[in-house]
C-alpha cells in the first residue's frame, strides 16, 4: 500500500545534458556490463526504471529500445525485457549497414557506447588492477610525453585504454574495444587536438591512473568520462558544421 510519499529517484538525471533516453540507455548498459542484469534475466519495469531514475516512461522506452536495437536486450511477449548473452557478430550485423562509410553521426553514436563501456571497465580496472598492471599504464604514459612520433604517441594512447579494458578481465569489454578501436579510426583524421588539449589529454592520462592506484573506481569513472568527451564534442562540433553547409 502506498504510504503517500514521494520516492526519490537512486540515480536522479541531469536534465541539462544529454538526452534522458540516452542518459537512461548509458546506465542500463553499464548496470547489464557490470553484472547486475545477468543475460537471461528480465530487466526492472519501465515504470520501476522510471522511478529509480526521476523520469517518466517514454524516455526508459526509447533506451531500451536502442538497446534492442543493437542485440544487448530483447522484448519477449508475455515476459517483459530479458537482458542477451551479448553477441558481437550480433552487433557488427545490426551496425554493418551504417559502416561501410560511417557518417559522423554514426561515429558518435558509437562513441557514446564507448563511454559507457570504458567506465565500467575503468571501475573493475581500479578494483582488480595490480601494482605491476599500473606501472604498464604508467610506462605508456611517458611514451606520450616523451619526444616519441605521433604515431608512437597514438598507438600508446590506444594501448592504455586497452590495457585498463584487460585489466577489468571483461571478455566483452575487450572485443568492444577491439571493435570501437577499428571502427572509429577515422574520427581520428576528423579531430585534431592542439597542443594545449594533447597536453591535458596526457594530464587526464595521469589523473585516471592516480586514481586507479587509489582503487577510486567512481573518481577514475569520472575522468575517463570526461577524457572521451573531448572527442565527442569536437565530432558533434563537426557533424554540426557539415549539417549547416
Amino acid at each position: 500500500m502506498m504510504n503517500g510519499k514521494k520516492t526519490e529517484p537512486e540515480e536522479p538525471l541531469s536534465r541539462e545534458s544529454e538526452p534522458l533516453y540516452r542518459q537512461a540507455a548509458e546506465i542500463l548498459r553499464d548496470r547489464i556490463l557490470k553484472g547486475e542484469y545477468p543475460p537471461g534475466t528480465m530487466i526492472p519495469s519501465e515504470r520501476e526504471l522510471g522511478n529509480s531514475l526521476g523520469i517518466s516512461r517514454i524516455p526508459i522506452r526509447d533506451a531500451i529500445k536502442s538497446l534492442q536495437y543493437i542485440g544487448i536486450v530483447n522484448q519477449v511477449k508475455g515476459k517483459g525485457v530479458v537482458v542477451q548473452k551479448l553477441d558481437p557478430g550480433q552487433v557488427l550485423a545490426k551496425v554493418g549497414p551504417f559502416l561501410a562509410s560511417p557518417g559522423l553521426k554514426t561515429l558518435i553514436d558509437l562513441l557514446d557506447i564507448r563511454i559507457a563501456v570504458e567506465q565500467v571497465s575503468v571501475r573493475e580496472a581500479a578494483r582488480k588492477g595490480t601494482p605491476e598492471d599500473f606501472d604498464e599504464l604508467s610506462r605508456l604514459i611517458a611514451v606520450l610525453r616523451s619526444e616519441a612520433s605521433e604515431k608512437e604517441k597514438e598507438d600508446a594512447g590506444r594501448q592504455f585504454h586497452l590495457k585498463i579494458a584487460e585489466i577489468g578481465d571483461n571478455q566483452i569489454a575487450v572485443i568492444l574495444w577491439h571493435f570501437f578501436d577499428e571502427l572509429l579510426k577515422i574520427s581520428r583524421s576528423v579531430v585534431h587536438l592542439t597542443e594545449a588539449e594533447k597536453t591535458q589529454s596526457y594530464e587526464e592520462h595521469e589523473e585516471l591512473l592516480r586514481a586507479l592506484r587509489m582503487r577510486d573506481g567512481d573518481k577514475a569513472a569520472a575522468i575517463m568520462k570526461a577524457h572521451l568527451e573531448t572527442t565527442r564534442r569536437e565530432l558533434a562540433a563537426s557533424h554540426d558544421a557539415s549539417v549547416k553547409e
